[in-house]
């Protein structure tokens, strides 16, 4: 087995165990994260934790939200942890619809993640949110029509009292509106 997939599954199998184990599943999951990301690729990290949330069924709002928590806690301040959540929003709205898990419960939980982490790391609320909505959008959009309109209907509004703008702007880009 490659490194790649050898990461993605030691991943999986962490993510999968802590999912099975009562308590805070969105703080067990930033932990599992923010430890992985250290040792392995970030694109790898967030492969692995999407398969093993869908692997035990678990809500995917709560495990994107705890792996933005992770990688932006494994950065170092507030400009790095911005820098990383549109990557990692897109990655785990991208894989949830690969896997044929709900890309709009990922996204939304995406954003939430984002905004915990700018309040952990003292980055703008509005920004750090609008940046995960963004690359939530930018995976949708791959994806196909369908989910892009799940996807912005998910992050368009007010999420965890940041009122959220990002999908109508993208959408209105990409000539969808």
């Amino acid at each position: 087995m490659d490194s790649r997939r050898a990461d993605i599954e030691a991943v999986k199998r962490q993510i999968a165990a802590v999912l099975r184990t009562p308590g805070d599943l969105v703080e067990a999951v930033s932990s599992v994260v923010s430890g992985e990301i250290r040792n392995k690729e970030r694109r790898h990290v967030v492969t692995g934790a999407v398969r093993g949330a869908l692997q035990v069924g678990s809500d995917l709002t709560l495990i994107a939200k705890g792996v933005v928590m992770g990688v932006a806690r494994s950065t170092r301040g507030a400009a790095a942890a911005l820098g990383a959540i549109p990557e990692v929003a897109s990655g785990v709205v991208r894989e949830a619809h690969e896997l044929g898990g709900n890309a709009a419960a990922a996204a939304r939980g995406a954003v939430e993640g984002a905004i915990e982490a700018a309040k952990e790391t003292g980055a703008d609320l509005t920004e750090s949110a609008s940046r995960a909505a963004e690359g939530a959008l930018q995976a949708a959009r791959t994806a196909g029509p369908q989910v892009l309109q799940e996807v912005a209907r998910a992050v368009t509004g007010k999420i965890d009292g940041v009122r959220l703008g990002a999908a109508t702007e993208f959408l209105r880009n990409v000539h969808l509106n």
